[in-house]
């Protein structure tokens, strides 16, 4: 709608122009000078070959400088919480990555052989006491065919280990276990619910990955919903200096050269009151798994040395918690989590923006023009604009909590932006213009518009637009030489 508007403003002006053009012609031809008539005193010299410069004042009505300030979902984080193991940061860890994973002795304080989650664990010790074992009738009866359950650590008698949770054996024995598969196990895991921890919960077998996570308590955050404010717009109108020097280069045709600068400011304040709904961090770890059972995952909780599913224990379920598997590394991601049982926070939201913007203008044109005799000369010009263009801008955002969770003005969040750049804006102008004279000094009266192109900043929450095009009215004093 905008580039209809400046259109339409282009072609009324083009058609004015004109208009007075042509009415200035047929005026002209009736007061036009006769041949060797010699010119009163102080009548004004229009021959070609002159030169030209002056100096004055334009008011402008500039186009449009617009502030959107943009909301939505966003999350404040108070405190981001810290992890009790594992790594600090997103991404893969693990053998090969420089982030050390599990290794069966690197669990928190007071609990070093574990990784304990809120829908599971991992476990140096076996954990809970075997389940699934195997053993024959005789003779000789043997209760348990399978080896000793062990520990698990990553490093075992200075060879790496990988695996943490159940394993098969073959048995080769003298007494009634001999040709048994049978499993012992190496550490042990744990997954609550696995069908939904699991990448494949219809197939063991084809499962590659398991997830466990578990929120932090020492952490808050607050999930609002920023509120917007569109198109808050101005179109400044201002007084700037203004110089011009041309040529005249036929009787009926001058060309010209111009510049002026002009400073737009303006600024945006927003302040609401929002609800923040409490959340907590998530950490999302993701670990390599690998089975050999082609059953679907138990509904409900599974331990790697305690459950038996379908008619056989002789199964392997395994992790590799500080290792890559099949191409998989372990991997950690922190999210966010809603926690229902807090009652919202009240939270004041301000938003402030400020735009100083200085515009340095550059005009070449041309201007064709007819005489009124004994007075002056009409014209209309048409040219092109260059203007270098200085931005400064800067956004302010914090928000503030009112209760009931944190003290009433207990900061939540905050941050501040600043951008200062150069650009370029690039026009072209339509007008028309009244000089009168006496002899080689004259005063001169203008109007025209500019088109011009928009430039766009965004800053974090508040997208600044402006375009140093539109109207301006122009008065000038001069002089011919």
């Amino acid at each position: 709608m905008k580039r209809r508007g400046h259109i339409s403003t282009f072609i009324c002006l083009l058609i004015i122009a004109s208009s007075l053009a042509a009415v200035a012609v047929a005026g002209a031809q009736e007061f036009i000078q006769p041949p060797f008539v010699p010119s009163p005193p102080g009548t004004p010299t229009l021959m070609a070959g002159r030169f030209y410069f002056q100096a004055g004042v334009r008011y402008r009505s500039v186009e449009s400088l617009r502030f959107d300030v943009s909301g939505g979902p966003q999350t404040l984080t108070f405190a981001a919480g810290t992890p009790l193991f594992g790594p600090l940061t997103s991404g893969n860890f693990g053998v090969g990555t420089g982030r050390e994973g599990f290794t069966g002795t690197n669990g928190p304080a007071g609990d070093p052989l574990r990784w304990l989650y809120d829908n599971g664990y991992l476990s140096g010790p076996v954990d809970p006491a075997p389940g699934v074992q195997i053993g024959c009738a005789g003779p000789p009866a043997v209760a348990a065919c399978g080896p000793a359950d062990q520990a698990w650590t990553y490093i075992t008698g200075g060879i790496p280990t990988p695996e943490l949770g159940r394993q098969t054996f073959f048995v080769s024995s003298a007494n009634c276990c001999n040709g048994l598969i049978v499993p012992g196990h190496i550490g042990s895991f744990s997954l609550n619910d696995a069908t939904v921890q699991v990448d494949n919960p219809n197939s063991i077998v084809g499962t590659t990955q398991v997830t466990l996570q578990v929120i932090l308590d020492d952490s808050l955050a607050f999930l609002v919903n920023t509120t917007p404010d569109i198109n808050r717009q101005a179109g400044p109108k201002l007084w700037s200096p203004t110089f011009e020097a041309g040529y005249q280069l036929y009787n009926y045709f001058d060309i010209f050269y111009g510049f002026s600068w002009f400073n737009v400011d303006n600024s945006v304040g927003l302040s609401n009151v929002i609800p923040g709904q409490v959340s907590r961090t998530l950490i999302i770890d993701t670990f390599p798994f690998v089975s050999d059972h082609d059953s679907a995952w138990p509904v409900g909780s599974f331990f790697s040395s305690d459950n038996i599913i379908g008619d056989t224990p002789a199964h392997i379920y395994q992790v590799t918690p500080n290792s890559p598997l099949r191409g998989i590394f372990p991997n950690r991601q922190f999210s966010t989590q809603l926690d229902d049982s807090i009652p919202a926070e009240s939270i004041q939201e301000t938003v402030s923006a400020r735009a100083d913007i200085s515009v340095y203008e550059t005009r070449i044109g041309g201007r064709s023009w007819v005489p009124l005799y004994g007075l002056g000369r009409i014209g209309v010009t048409l040219g092109t604009a260059f203007m270098p263009t200085y931005y400064k801008l800067i956004e302010n955002r914090s928000y503030t909590a009112l209760g009931p969770n944190l003290p009433p003005g207990t900061p939540v969040f905050a941050i501040s932006n600043e951008i200062k750049d150069w650009r370029a804006h690039y026009g072209a102008f339509v007008g028309s213009d009244l000089e009168l004279g006496y002899g080689a000094a004259y005063v001169k009266g203008s109007v025209d518009y500019m088109w011009a192109n928009a430039l766009t900043y965004q800053l974090d929450a508040v997208n600044t637009s402006f375009n140093p095009g539109g109207m301006t009215l122009g008065i000038n004093g001069g002089i011919h030489f």
